[in-house]
């Protein structure tokens, strides 16, 4: 089961487009002032760092291991034990590693509620989010159609049960 991440939201493109912004702010202003090169050429590395690491798809094999598809690789995950969408937003989450919002929201975070889960989202809205449960890790997703998702998880955890 294969499918690729929600549409970008809006506040994901508004933070990504004020770091681009930025990044090349501090190359103009460069040409005046030299150290402004060094802000603007880490930004930009920082940016394709991130670019490279935003989710594309989401898949579940015929084994459950949920696999995350990057720009630039893959990320793999033990057996899936469950899925669900979260019953509203997390307020009071700590981003521990990993990108609040250039080109996407990755990363470590914790929450009181939840605990450490890993996020792999390109939206900021919680109705997009499912939390897809291993046996010792908690990750949070944004399919394209989280729906659908949750009931083919539900069906392949079902079968392979």
């Amino acid at each position: 089961m294969k499918q690729n991440t929600v549409k970008t939201s809006a506040c994901i493109c508004w933070i990504t487009g004020f770091i681009l912004f930025l990044a090349t702010g501090f190359l103009i202003g460069a040409m005046f002032i030299r150290p402004l090169l060094i802000a603007g050429i880490f930004l930009l590395l920082v940016s394709a760092l991130c670019y490279l690491w935003t989710p594309e798809s989401f898949e579940i094999s015929d084994d459950l291991r949920l696999t995350v598809n990057y720009r630039s690789g893959k990320k793999e995950f033990g057996s899936v034990v469950k899925c669900y969408r979260l019953p509203g937003s997390i307020c009071c989450g700590i981003r521990l590693c990993g990108n609040g919002g250039l080109f996407a929201a990755t990363g470590l975070f914790w929450d009181r509620k939840y605990g450490k889960f890993w996020v792999y989202s390109t939206s900021a809205n919680y109705k997009d989010f499912v939390m897809v449960e291993t046996a010792d890790k908690k990750i949070i997703i944004s399919p394209e159609n989280p729906d659908v998702w949750i009931s083919d998880c539900a069906l392949l955890i079902k079968i392979s049960g």
